[in-house]
């Protein structure tokens, strides 16, 4: 019997025990529009979704494959994907990290193109 109970309370406490591991997940946020310059007076909508940093970042429906403003905020910078689970074609231009008013333009090459977002520090 005393056994039995060592045996449960060893396996209790190693159960619970907290990976030695783990680390935080880092988040920022990302400022996202469906029109120029994040204009909402034409039925553009806006949002600042927060996106974990390291992960990929499905983009709410209302957005996907109409998104034409970024601005990456804080110290990070983004790729925008083509498909869903940061798949297919990426933006030309390279990383976004600064604010685009319009992914139409040069070198971007992206407006309503893009599903899916990964982010990374800068």
């Amino acid at each position: 019997m005393k056994t039995a109970a060592a045996v449960a309370l060893a396996l209790a406490a190693t159960g619970f025990a907290a990976p030695s591991n783990l680390v935080a997940r880092e988040t920022s946020n990302v400022h996202i529009g469906t029109e120029i310059a994040f204009r909402t007076d034409n039925g553009g909508v806006d949002a600042n979704p927060e996106v974990t940093i390291d992960q990929c970042f499905d983009l709410p429906q209302e957005y996907w494959l109409r998104l034409t403003s970024i601005s990456p905020n804080g110290n990070i910078k983004c790729n925008a994907y083509s498909g869903p689970g940061c798949s297919g074609v990426t933006q030309e231009g390279g990383w976004i990290n600064r604010e685009v008013i319009n992914l139409a333009s040069a070198p971007w090459n992206f407006d309503n193109r893009a599903f899916s977002l990964f982010c990374t520090r800068r």
